[in-house]
């Protein structure tokens, strides 16, 4: 059920439906407060609404539940600069660069990274 008022509350920020988005949002958290989806959806309905300081209580909980994204840190840094902390605000674009050359290159070693095998080492000897 949580998810399912995670994904309305996504169409409904989508629609530009700040009131409904952020009731259905609401209600993911209550019946499961580990969603990173709906704090980090959230934090972008206060963003969007100027409501900066509430943004930034919702992008925290998100990157405590998702460190690793990059989507997150980016918002909070964006969060950052509109509150005047432009110190915190550099430091979460360089984790935001960081953690996107990371992921680019943890993909081109999957796609590139491996030599092709010798099939004359890999087969059964006769």
């Amino acid at each position: 059920m949580a998810y399912n008022y995670d994904q309305l509350g996504l169409v409904n920020s989508l629609e530009g439906n700040n009131p409904e988005a952020e009731g259905n949002l609401r209600k993911a958290l209550r019946l499961d407060p580990s969603l990173a989806s709906s704090r980090y959806q959230l934090a972008q309905v206060y963003q969007r609404e100027g409501k900066y300081v509430q943004a930034l209580t919702e992008i925290d909980a998100a990157a405590k539940l998702d460190p690793g994204n990059s989507s997150v840190h980016y918002l909070r840094g964006q969060l950052l600069q509109h509150l005047g902390r432009t110190k915190e605000a550099r430091a979460e674009m360089d984790a935001t660069t960081r953690i996107m050359n990371e992921q680019r290159d943890k993909r081109q070693k999957e796609l590139y990274g491996g030599s092709t095998p010798n099939p004359e080492l890999t087969r059964e000897p006769q």
